[in-house]
């Protein structure tokens, strides 16, 4: 997320670099040289409909009505679909981040991601070449503001211009059509296959989590969020300091969660997930609606409320498209405004995923949540229980690693898929976690006494 002219999102935000220090060390400067030959020169990806592309109006009716795609959104999120549902993290888009219909060039670097170059110098790769072809669709954009021939890139844009129903406007409005179009220029990174990892990773929690959203009523569409957050993926760190499959900030995480140098409440995925439902529960208290709930989740409420009160004022519906179109503000950039067009597009690639996506190896064990009500030491706890529970730790990811032998205190959260003995543990059960957030889980050890024996 960001509002650079030339965006390239890698497979996650925990993979975010620059070329230069990732180029580095010899044996990566002999890489570097490679990129300048013609080995890895990107090819382009025919434009071409998808029966994939159907599933996007739901044909089952398997999303909710209230999550119906509003004419405001329907580009952006047929956009967001596909970079979710046909592009892997080997292609880059070149697009309009002002009209999310006007797609120029789809790259494909398959070349460099099946080379035998490490993971990071692939990425970097792919950065430094889609800034080259930036830079020739800059110069044909130049050209035809000046009237010029542009050449293939030229007649690529005219293409784009023709598919997305543009006209051209009089000559004499030419020049700053095409200036605006190269500064609006923006690439997008596939994100297939990283939707994949997290519908493999999500397997695991699935039937748990469905029972906390059961508990919170809330509509299950919702676990598009972290999807979007991060691909589901349980070891998601961003450059910003989010943390976790629901991408929280520290700040705010350590509203709702155990977070200390110890331990960080964050990269537990149910603890995490708890914790958002109480904050989009919060969110639609304070907004009215779903659609500005889940964009309150990225932009947060501040803003989207003064909209709100704006809209209200004039007598005018206070919808999430309403306020986008009405209500200006410098913190509803290119992220907050398509965040919520992703959530749409991501709701009906998880509804047909069994469809579009490779099915992952079904888990039907449900993970419970305990509070310790004597102190514990995880390594302990870890050793007790591997011979009932093969992946202790990995429910545990909450602990920090190099404080496994520390004593943590009675109310110290643990998670397993056995049950525990009532005379140490008081097991959280989904609709105990609608009444206290995750850090007051200790409340509930209340009127009990640890026993060792």
């Amino acid at each position: 997320m960001g509002k650079l002219v030339v965006i390239l999102l890698l497979p996650f935000s925990v993979f975010a670099l620059s070329v230069e220090n990732t180029l580095q060390s010899d044996s990566l400067l002999k890489q570097e040289v490679l990129a300048d030959s013609t080995t890895f020169e990107p090819k382009s990806v025919p434009f071409q409909d998808s029966d994939i592309e159907k599933l996007l109006i739901d044909p089952d009716n398997l999303v909710s009505d209230d999550f119906a795609i509003p004419e405001y959104f329907k580009d952006a999120t047929t956009f967001w679909f596909d970079i979710y549902t046909q592009h892997p993290s080997s292609h880059s888009v070149l697009h309009d981040k002002d009209n999310l219909a006007l797609v120029y060039d789809v790259l494909d670097f398959s070349s460099v991601h099946s080379s035998e170059l490490n993971q990071f110098t692939k990425s970097a790769l792919q950065v430094k070449y889609v800034e080259k072809i930036v830079s020739r669709y800059k110069t044909a954009f130049n050209q035809l503001s000046l009237g010029k021939p542009a050449g293939e890139i030229g007649a690529k844009i005219i293409e784009a211009l023709e598919r997305a129903k543009i006209k051209l406007p009089s000559k004499k409005r030419r020049k700053n059509f095409y200036n605006e179009l190269s500064t609006a220029l923006r690439a997008q990174t596939g994100q297939k296959d990283n939707i994949q990892a997290g519908i493999n990773s999500f397997a695991v929690y699935e039937k748990t989590i469905k029972t906390y959203f059961d508990a919170f009523d809330v509509p299950w569409e919702l676990k598009a969020i972290p999807f979007l957050e991060s691909s589901f993926n349980v070891r998601a760190r961003s450059k910003v300091g989010a943390s976790g499959v629901w991408q929280f900030m520290r700040w705010i995480g350590g509203h709702f969660m155990p977070l200390s140098r110890r331990q960080d409440g964050r990269l537990q995925p149910l603890m995490a997930t708890a914790s958002a439902l109480h904050l989009l529960k919060q969110n639609l208290k304070i907004l009215g609606r779903w659609d500005l709930a889940i964009a309150a989740y990225n932009s947060g409420t501040k803003h989207l409320l003064k909209g709100k009160r704006q809209l209200v004022a004039n007598k005018k519906e206070y919808s999430l498209a309403n306020i986008l179109e009405n209500y200006e503000h410098e913190h509803l950039g290119f992220a907050s405004k398509n965040f919520f067009a992703e959530f749409l597009a991501l709701t009906r690639a998880l509804a047909y995923k069994d469809k579009i996506f490779t099915k992952p190896k079904t888990n039907d064990q449900i993970i419970y949540a305990y509070v310790s009500l004597c102190s514990i030491k995880p390594n302990w706890f870890f050793k007790l229980m591997k011979k009932f529970d093969d992946n202790i730790i990995e429910e545990n990811r909450h602990f920090e690693r190099k404080y496994f032998n520390h004593s943590f205190p009675r109310g110290t959260i643990l998670f397993t898929s056995s049950d525990l003995t009532p005379s140490r543990y008081v097991k959280i059960e989904p609709s105990m976690m609608t009444k206290r957030f995750p850090k007051n889980w200790e409340v509930f050890t209340k009127g009990y006494k640890c026993s060792t024996k």
